[in-house]
């Protein structure tokens, strides 16, 4: 029996973990720049969190909070440049799935100022991208741990890239900051996270590990999505929780199978008919 695993981002999970992991915050460099949307991580208290945390420990940062839903190249590549201006040595993504691709996209561009928007497709490097730090505030994304960015181009098309440079180097993982989601997107990211078990254990690239991290998850989101569905209600605290973690072993599984059609399906609807990507 033959397989490959690859999975080299440091995932740390717990309450408060940005607050007690905040040396290692410090270990990536002395500024650095918060890469977040409208207000997802305002709400979420995660901005908070972490401005706090960087203050402990003596970093320096600035906060480009223009990411939009979908995130543009156009954007992530400003957002490059003002992380050249500010001179920062790291970054750190705080939010949902467009937040944290986003993060990554920006970490490229800021290292290779040649770059114009759709050039990142083409992952022709002239310097490695800086190093990345995510904070999720969404249960479904999967973002916080593959190596995939998905980025909408200036003609309004979604793509992706992919690879080694592309992981986070270090994600901190706080189910409390999914509590400030609105009924619609616990739903919609709880569907996500869903598909990509499901197609990732479908798929053909599935192995043994893959399997056991889908097998772990999908009891738990289905059971999730049809309580959601018959009460309208949303999940108290334990049920955010594992909605959490189940997101996180469901992002393990895509990152080792990727997706299938249904996914590439959702991205028509999401691009000529704003439909929001889970429910895609």
């Amino acid at each position: 029996m033959s397989y490959d695993f690859y999975m080299p981002v440091r995932v740390l999970g717990g309450e408060s973990v940005v607050k007690t992991q905040a040396q290692r915050l410090r270990e990536f460099g002395e500024c650095c720049l918060i890469v977040t949307g409208g207000s997802g991580a305002k709400n979420s208290g995660a901005l908070q969190d972490t401005q706090d945390a960087l203050h402990s420990v003596g970093v320096a940062f600035e906060v480009f909070d223009r990411i939009e839903q979908n995130p543009q190249t156009e954007t992530c590549r400003q957002a490059g440049e003002v992380a050249r201006r500010c001179g920062a040595d790291f970054l750190i993504g705080i939010g949902g799935g467009s937040a944290l691709d986003a993060t990554k996209a920006v970490a490229v561009f800021a290292a290779n100022p040649e770059l114009s928007a759709d050039d990142i497709y083409k992952m022709q490097l002239s310097a490695s991208p800086l190093p990345t730090v995510g904070i999720g505030t969404t249960a479904g994304t999967g973002s916080e741990v593959s190596g995939v960015s998905v980025l909408t181009d200036t003609k309004g098309v979604k793509h992706s890239i992919k690879g080694e440079q592309v992981y986070f180097k270090l994600v901190l993982a706080d189910w409390r900051y999914t509590a400030s989601c609105p009924y619609s997107v616990t739903v919609s990211t709880a569907l996500d996270a869903f598909m990509h078990a499901a197609e990732g254990w479908l798929g053909p690239k599935c192995g043994e590990a893959p399997t056991a991290f889908a097998v772990m998850c999908l009891p738990i989101l289905w059971k999730e999505l049809k309580r959601m569905y018959k009460t309208q209600e949303l999940p108290d605290s334990e049920q955010r929780k594992r909605l959490y973690h189940a997101s996180l072993n469901a992002g393990f599984t895509l990152n080792q199978c990727g997706t299938l059609f249904p996914h590439q399906t959702g991205y028509i609807l999401t691009e000529h008919y704003g439909v929001p990507h889970g429910r895609a």
